[in-house]
């Protein structure tokens, strides 16, 4: 059982690669009660600085109704041609159409995935999803990755607004884990009210293993009705009950992800039964098109009560809103299931990375700020988190924070694409499997294997025209981008490399059994091609971490890693052997209701790595002196 935390900051280290880190820990068996008291001690000295960041802040934000609110609206399996505003000639989304003719309507937006988790994990952390792992570039199985999801130590965009004094809520579809500690509330929402699978009944809320799935915050909580209507309640709770501070909302809809099951509609799924091979909700070979022309309706409806609430509570002018989809929408599904979405004019659907599979609609709208108008300037949700930020007035946060989308705010107040680099410029990247993408400017590059293919969506923008033998330089150099942005997303340098290269763990806690570690890694792999790596003298990552065992036992560790661990890049808990605890302490100050849990917060040292750096498989003694 695990002890969930609120937030975790990661702190990076800098080693020398020719030295073991040096730390220190004190026990605080040995300090007496008269010297807790003094605002010398070291607990002291943390509140003290707890209230100066805190007083730091609040005069940062002095005219706190300054800062505006933000509501992010994701739909699930939306295409790009599904909506009136988009073309749809036969679905009403008036909602929707009057949010894109009050604001920015873009034409040339993309999901950073084809799936479900992958887009919503670069959503919530502003980076490329392949940096946590190949599992997030499709969706998360609650059946066969049950222990997965987005690592604790990333930092979300809501954990950033929280540091910078806003409410957070989330409500609706989660897929980024599927038990505590691997939830929003661990992942800096103040509340969550949803489902953590890819595709729970939107009735009765059983997920696709029999399982009840609808919680509020780390706990089962069912409640009764349709997911479109409970979402938007809760969310227009959240709304009126933090109406006078800043807050960010996330609106993750599961419309119009099977199974297909309107407002009226029946629930089907009943716990204790497996619906593996009976998830969509509908009869094989079905026509979808009246269900999800129902869904699309409910959701625009959604999209309607949330920005009448925030004119009701006279917010409306005070909040950014953004509504998007997390990938394409599916045009056929196994099963002989067809009629499902729209994509518009372009070619795929969902899981496949042809334009039909990524290219979403998006909207964003903010009265009086964003002047309403339709954009083709080229953007991906992972740009929201940077936008957002910068927005809130915390560009300074975004510079710790390294991340690979950039800030729109540039594009929305000021008009221009100016910034951290010129959107039609940049290149964007995508993988799935054996399947890669590079867009740059018109080009649009794919390989499948051996197989490459090029095009101008310029002058074909479905994808109908294969140029790559036309334009051979232009096929080798976007491939050069792909293979320079793999090796940066995976962590692996290429052959001939400086051998002294930085690997990062960022781990978050998993669990020890006195004997043994888990760790979360994510990044960080150890190259078997790399030169010089044998299993003799294999590369070695050193990470210091902090172990919080039942509430304040404190170990710091160190981890050897082995030619067994070669190739490696881990995601999912891995067990290492060599979990050395060195120092103790306060363990008599544990509280009797923590001492049947168990919780472990890493600290990560980013180190230079090479074969020549070796560490001690024991240590002894623990040394002063962090």
């Amino acid at each position: 059982m695990f002890e969930s935390r609120s937030h975790v900051t990661t702190r990076h280290l800098r080693v020398p690669p020719d030295t073991i880190s040096e730390w220190y820990c004190d026990d605080i068996d040995d300090i007496t009660d008269e010297e807790l008291n003094m605002t010398t001690h070291p607990t002291r000295l943390l509140t003290i600085a707890t209230i100066a960041l805190a007083t730091a802040l609040t005069m940062t934000f002095a005219h706190a109704d300054e800062r505006p609110n933000f509501v992010i609206i994701l739909a699930d399996d939306l295409g790009y041609g599904d909506l009136a505003c988009y073309g749809n000639a036969i679905n009403r989304t008036p909602h929707l159409d009057r949010m894109a003719a009050e604001g920015l309507r873009f034409t040339d937006f993309h999901s950073n995935g084809p799936m479900c988790s992958a887009t919503r994990a670069a959503l919530l952390t502003g980076l490329y999803q392949h940096r946590f792992g190949r599992q997030f570039e499709g969706a998360l199985s609650a059946k066969a990755q049950p222990d997965d999801g987005l690592p604790l130590s990333a930092v979300t965009i809501a954990d950033a607004l929280g540091e910078a004094g806003y409410a957070t809520g989330m409500y609706g579809k989660w897929h980024l884990g599927f038990h505590p500690p691997l939830m929003p509330p661990q992942q800096g929402f103040d509340d969550f009210r949803g489902l953590v699978t890819g595709g729970g009944d939107h009735h009765s809320h059983i997920d696709r293993s029999g399982h009840k799935d609808w919680w509020h915050n780390d706990e089962i909580e069912m409640e009764r009705g349709y997911s479109t209507d409970l979402i938007t309640q809760h969310s227009q709770e959240f709304i009126r009950q933090h109406k006078d501070e800043p807050f960010f909302l996330y609106v993750a809809h599961l419309a119009i992800h099977f199974p297909w099951q309107g407002p009226d509609d029946a629930g089907y799924r009943v716990e204790g039964e497996d619906y593996w091979n009976n998830k969509h909700g509908l009869p094989r070979g079905s026509n979808v098109e009246p269900v999800t022309r129902k869904m699309i309706e409910a959701l625009d409806g959604s999209v309607g009560e949330i920005l009448a609430t925030l004119k009701e509570t006279g917010l409306d002018d005070k909040t950014l809103v953004v509504f998007a989809s997390d990938n394409g929408g599916y045009l056929t599904y196994a099963g002989g299931f067809h009629d499902i979405s729209s994509n518009g004019p372009y070619r795929g659907q969902k899981t496949e990375l042809y334009e039909g599979g990524h290219r979403v609609p998006a909207i964003i709208r903010w009265p009086g700020r964003v002047n309403p108008g339709v954009c083709d300037a080229t953007a991906m949700t992972f740009d929201l988190f940077p936008t957002l930020l910068e927005v809130a007035g915390r560009a300074d946060r975004l510079e710790s924070l390294d991340l690979d989308g950039v800030s729109l705010r540039p594009l929305l107040l000021d008009g221009t694409e100016s910034g951290p680099c010129e959107l039609s410029a940049r290149p964007l990247f995508w993988r799935k499997g054996d399947t890669r993408a590079v867009r740059s400017g018109k080009w649009k590059f794919i390989s499948h294997g051996d197989k490459a293919e090029l095009y101008d969506l310029d002058e074909a923008m479905d994808e109908s025209h294969d140029v790559a033998a036309a334009h051979p330089d232009t096929v080798a150099a976007l491939r050069d981008k792909l293979r320079d942005w793999e090796a940066d997303v995976d962590g692996t340098p290429e052959a001939g490399a400086d051998l002294s290269y930085d690997i990062d763990l960022s781990v978050a806690h998993q669990g020890f059994d006195g004997d043994s570690c888990w760790v979360h890694a994510r990044a960080g792999a150890i190259p078997p091609h790399a030169p010089g790596n044998t299993s003799d003298n294999p590369f070695v990552v050193m990470t210091t971490q902090k172990l919080l065992l039942s509430g304040s036992d404190v170990f710091y560790a160190l981890h050897q890693l082995t030619s067994s661990d070669l190739g490696k890049s881990w995601s999912d808990p891995v067990r290492l052997p060599s979990c050395v605890p060195t120092t103790r302490c306060s363990r008599s100050r544990t509280s009797a209701a923590m001492r049947d849990s168990t919780a472990m917060w890493m600290r990560t040292a980013s180190v230079r790595c090479s074969p020549s750096t070796r560490l001690p498989t024991s240590i002894s003694q623990p040394t002063p002196g962090w």
